[in-house]
């Protein structure tokens, strides 16, 4: 892991580029504290800065920038392309490369000189995002992996395209920074994140997974870039499911295993301690099974609990661990340990981020980091085989209602509405009848069933179900229209048509908006590097494959359904511990939290003076919605959050 920053400056309006380059570096420190370094070369008008956590080849060796062996290709990236061993000895039986150390990113330059780009990207499997400068064709490249898991932004500030891994980079060019996008804040308080290409900084955006932005070195300020899309994942995806695998769905469970293990070996090679992330859940189980039976010695394993029920994994995390033999580490969070990482948050992301999990994946990434460096994760086991009851209940649900058949038929929207005020009144009374932690649980699903019961269309099912308060539009002090969230095409109107646009859009949409950003931008902060098994691209494609069947199995007329079918069947042969366990995700206590330990924090960030400075919310508003919340109605939690998080932002970027 590593960052990245840079800058093209076709105008000459930088004075002196290399301590700008420097001062972007510094900026990024955190991304990698072991080494640094910066290529300028004047006349040209174009520069790149590094900052490197050493993983493979921690030796001078691995030093970035780095220049390819023609003298044609200039890189600086972030990241780790796992089949870097398999493309050298490819390399050397045709006798391209002489090697000057081990680095994963000499072999990406070496297939460069032989392969060009756009081949080199398709063959190299991993994560990553960078710069890449072909000096022979005067050309800056900036790329981002299929999956988008790791980060690049792009913007022309003044004249100057400055490109980095986060905002704070292109802040310290020292010029002036554009102003808040507002349809990007209306988004935010919708969504919790920012969607799609546009951050929160008007004319600042994200290269997109899996694209290749290109500008020449000799255009003019303020051009476009070219744009290849080199791995869409809508496009891929939908190219994979018209070619479904021909196979018997009993015999995916252990195909799955294969796949899996096949992913977990390439992300077990490091230079450095490695350990794994552990829940109670299948995904990071199967992860960590797969990790001990393929190093055949005793795999580190780490979970963060909490002591509030309903919430807290870690006796199931620890089964996991008795089960595969692994030396298990377990932090449970304190009152003051919620405050220390909720406070930290601004400095984490340097853009409005409220999944409110982040906060427990700060506190999990700083203590995994006190004793490895990498650490294997279980993310992207729900967009890749089916894991969200959401999408499912979607499926179910609209396949029925627009197909016109079964019991959901026979309800339709009439029936629903009638339906609304008795949901509505049991929804505010679950908490104070039933109490915190689990009922919290069946609350947020309470409030899913609403939304998918009352919407008016698939696209509005979608929409409801991705947002997190339907408060938004009232608290914003100018009326904005919010970017939208990502779309696909309608497939045909059966469970299995809507299940499969619902988890491309999963995919394609939120796992890169929030849960990959979470990940990121919170182990990053800390210099640990996290690795995804279930978003290896080989793997995504092979489930993308399959039938659906292998994924949510269907009950009789669709009134009910199981999810993850196969990743459920194959742990009950490796670890049957956790295999028929109902899902949690990675969720905390927020309601809790802000009556408890974060209360005077929050009550500093919502002061009508404190929304006034920020001048992005209406200070009335804010307060209805907080003094809900103080009095033990639940249903704000994440618009309060939200606000929160944006007004905490607001405070540390201006």
């Amino acid at each position: 892991m590593c960052g990245v920053a840079g800058l093209l400056d076709p105008s000459s309006r930088v004075r002196d580029a290399r301590v700008v380059l420097d001062r972007m570096s510094d900026a990024l420190q955190h991304r990698g504290p072991d080494d640094s370094g910066v290529w300028w070369q004047p006349p040209l008008p174009v520069g790149v800065a590094h900052r490197r956590l050493a993983v493979m080849d921690p030796t001078p060796a691995g030093h970035q920038p780095m220049v390819s062996a023609s003298g044609r290709w200039v890189i600086a990236w972030n990241g780790e392309v796992y089949n870097a061993p398999e493309l050298r000895v490819e390399l050397d039986r045709a006798g391209i490369a002489a090697w000057r150390g081990h680095s994963d990113t000499e072999v990406m330059l070496a297939t460069l000189d032989a392969w060009g780009l756009e081949r080199s990207l398709d063959r190299w499997r991993g994560m990553f995002a960078g710069a890449i400068m072909d000096l022979e064709r005067r050309v800056l490249h900036l790329i981002r992996d299929g999956a988008g898991k790791k980060p690049m932004v792009w913007g022309w500030i003044d004249g100057v395209l400055g490109f980095a891994s986060e905002l704070r980079a292109l802040r310290a060019m020292g010029r002036s920074m554009p102003p808040v996008h507002e349809g990007a804040v209306a988004a935010f308080l919708r969504y919790g994140c920012v969607p799609g290409e546009q951050t929160i900084l008007r004319g600042i955006f994200r290269v997109p997974p899996g694209a290749v932005l290109s500008w020449s070195i000799d255009a003019a300020a303020g051009a476009l870039p070219q744009r290849l899309d080199w791995w869409n994942p809508l496009r891929v995806a939908r190219a994979c499911e018209s070619d479904p695998l021909s196979t018997d769905v009993l015999q995916v469970p252990r195909q799955l295993q294969e796949r899996i293990d096949a992913a977990v070996a390439r992300r077990l090679r490091s230079d450095v301690p490695l350990g794994v992330c552990l829940s109670g859940g299948i995904d990071s189980a199967l992860i960590a099974a797969s990790a001990a039976r393929l190093t055949g010695s005793t795999i580190h394993t780490f979970t963060l609990g909490f002591d509030v029920a309903g919430y807290d994994e870690s006796a199931a995390a620890q089964s996991t661990a008795r089960a595969i033999g692994s030396k298990h580490a377990l932090r449970i969070a304190s009152g003051a340990d919620v405050l220390a990482a909720a406070t930290r948050l601004s400095q984490v992301h340097d853009e409005p981020f409220a999944d409110s999990s982040q906060i427990g994946f700060l506190m999990l990434s700083e203590f995994v980091r006190g004793s490895v460096t990498v650490a294997l994760s279980g993310d992207g086991g729900d967009e890749v085989l089916g894991g969200y009851e959401r999408c499912a209940a979607i499926a179910s649900w609209w396949s029925a209602r627009l197909g016109g058949r079964g019991w959901v038929a026979r309800m339709q929207a009439g029936f629903s509405r009638q339906m609304a005020p008795l949901l509505v009144r049991l929804l505010q009374r679950v908490p104070q009848l039933t109490g915190q932690g689990s009922a919290v649980r069946l609350y947020e699903k309470l409030e899913k069933v609403r939304a998918l019961v009352l919407s008016e269309s698939l696209d509005g099912a979608i929409d409801a179900l991705s947002s997190i308060g339907p408060e938004s539009a009232s608290l914003l002090a100018k009326a904005a229209q919010p970017l939208a969230r990502l779309q696909d095409a309608d497939d045909a109107i059966t469970s299995d048509g809507v299940l499969r646009r619902v988890l491309r859009e999963e995919f394609a949409g939120a796992l890169v908006d929030d849960l990959l950003v979470k990940v990121d931008r919170t182990s990053m902060s800390v210099a640990l590097e996290v690795r995804s098994p279930f978003l290896d691209r080989d793997l995504v494609e092979w489930a993308w494959r399959l039938p659906i069947a292998a994924k949510v199995r269907f009950g009789r007329d669709h009134r009910s359904f199981t999810c993850k079918w196969a990743a459920r069947e194959l742990a009950r042969s490796v670890v049957p511990e956790v295999a028929d366990l109902p899902k949690m995700g990675f969720g905390v206590p927020i309601a809790a939290w802000l009556r408890g330990p974060l209360r005077p924090w929050a009550e500093s960030l919502l002061s009508r003076s404190a929304i006034s400075r920020a001048g992005l919310l209406r200070a009335d508003a804010v307060e209805r919605l907080w003094q809900q919340l103080l009095a033990g109605d639940d249903a704000p939690r994440h618009q309060v959050w939200s606000v929160l998080m944006l007004q905490a932002w607001s405070e540390r970027w201006r």
